[in-house]
């Protein structure tokens, strides 16, 4: 899935404590089991992350509870909604984990996916 932010081209989320409050948001709903995080990453003005959910929740929900969430801890100003992608196949997984984790290398920001701080793995 992709969330952006409300104002586009502008850095609002590749800040260290900015970045903490969002992935502990993130690891609490894992915790919870709302979702299975794979890989979250943020870019400056939106975030992908590469999520599972079990056939009776609603990820609409489950993204809405994480926007409210960090909007309080960490501030930030999210567009309404968000674009998501069904995967079928762990083939299919696995190349839009390598698409996400290769984003900042596209967008110019560092040399070698493993050289961007603002990520978080929570298995492979």
């Amino acid at each position: 899935m992709t969330v952006c932010c409300h104002q586009r081209g502008k850095n609002q989320l590749c800040f260290p404590s900015k970045a903490e409050a969002i992935f502990r948001s993130a690891q609490i709903l894992h915790d919870k089991e709302e979702w299975q995080l794979r890989l979250m990453l943020l870019m400056p003005d939106h975030l992908h992350a590469l999520v599972s959910v079990s056939g009776d929740v609603s990820l609409g929900k489950t993204v809405g509870r994480f926007k409210r969430a960090t909007a309080n801890f960490a501030s930030v100003d999210w567009q309404k909604n968000f674009f998501d992608h069904r995967l079928r196949s762990e083939k299919t997984a696995a190349a839009k984990y390598d698409y996400i984790r290769h984003n900042p290398v596209r967008a110019g920001l560092v040399a070698a996916p493993d050289d961007w701080p603002y990520r978080l793995e929570l298995y492979a």
